[in-house]
């Protein structure tokens, strides 16, 4: 038989209408609903408890015709009892305070964060924010920035999020304003920490964030544009930025970073172009041309991408 006969009837037997037995349609005639003591019916007229814990009983077997009688309510079921849910979420630790099960909850919801969920997650956030619940806004405002940075995509969403928050809740701006300090220190190229106290794990969290100063310079463009940071900010960005590559370049081997950093200046000033038009960018495109020089890990790739500003910033 081929393979395509056997598929053929196993198809035909697939659609073959068979019978229930008698055998086992009077079998299931003599099945009863359980009652609410926990015992069922039986053909000759006794019952069987179907409770495990008391184990079976029943008539017509061993039991002589006798069944077990409980007496007052079922026990408990310890085994299903279970601790009440936190208020914010569980990730299965029990020392875990109210606070890291509210970023849990918000990690969760950032994960699932796009322009179809906007409306809900914001509504959400919203809602948690009215409550009063402020010691995760440190830790809240962090995560956006950190998720923007590494999802050059959602930059432009994440703004608009930050922003409309802002507007309803003023006292983020605070906490903006402090967080977007502390980022700052991603374009710097520190040395490297030691230890195992609270300094170096903030330099490790630093060192990481570094992976993503090209997403970051495009999410501080886009705040930018939406006045969540001054054009002053902008321009101190840039400078910092400018520090940064001067310093890289005169080192050997250091041609990368020196395209990274010029893709993180081009990317910040270009798309805030109107913004530093207005507001005195003269002295920024000095260093600019400063950075142009020759050196020894100043790539043509970052030269020309310092070029493209001095076009646009004539």
């Amino acid at each position: 038989m081929t393979t395509m006969e056997k598929i053929a009837d196993a198809r035909r037997l697939m659609q073959k209408h068979l019978s229930c037995p008698e055998e086992v349609k009077a079998r299931i005639a003599t099945l009863r609903v359980p009652a609410d003591d926990g015992t069922v019916a039986l053909s000759n007229g006794h019952r069987m408890t179907t409770n495990w814990r008391t184990g079976p009983s029943g008539g017509g077997g061993g039991g002589g015709g006798r069944h077990h009688q409980r007496q007052g309510p079922p026990p408990p079921r310890k085994d299903r009892v279970t601790a009440p849910a936190p208020r914010y979420g569980n990730r299965g630790r029990v020392d875990a305070s109210v606070e890291e099960r509210m970023m849990d909850r918000i990690r969760d919801k950032m994960n699932k964060f796009s322009m179809a969920t906007y409306d809900a997650i914001k509504a959400w956030l919203c809602q948690l924010l009215d409550s009063g619940e402020t010691d995760f806004l440190t830790d809240f405002i962090t995560l956006v920035f950190e998720k923007a940075a590494s999802e050059p995509p959602f930059c432009e969403l994440y703004a608009r999020l930050i922003t409309e928050l802002r507007e309803g809740f003023p006292h983020l701006d605070h906490e903006l304003k402090r967080i977007f300090g502390e980022f700052m220190g991603v374009f710097a190229e520190a040395n490297e920490g030691e230890g195992e106290g609270p300094e170096y794990a903030a330099f490790l969290a630093l060192r990481e964030r570094r992976k993503y100063r090209r997403g970051y310079s495009a999410f501080l463009s886009e705040i930018a544009k939406l006045r969540v940071i001054s054009t002053e900010d902008v321009l101190k960005t840039c400078n910092v930025i400018l520090e940064a590559l001067m310093a890289a370049k005169v080192k050997e081997g250091q041609q990368l970073l020196c395209e990274e950093y010029a893709d993180c200046l081009t990317t910040l000033m270009k798309r805030c172009a109107a913004e530093l038009q207005a507001g005195g960018v003269g002295p920024t495109m000095i260093r600019v041309r400063l950075a142009m020089e020759k050196a020894p890990s100043l790539s043509n790739k970052a030269r020309f991408a310092l070029m493209d500003l001095t076009d646009i910033f004539a």
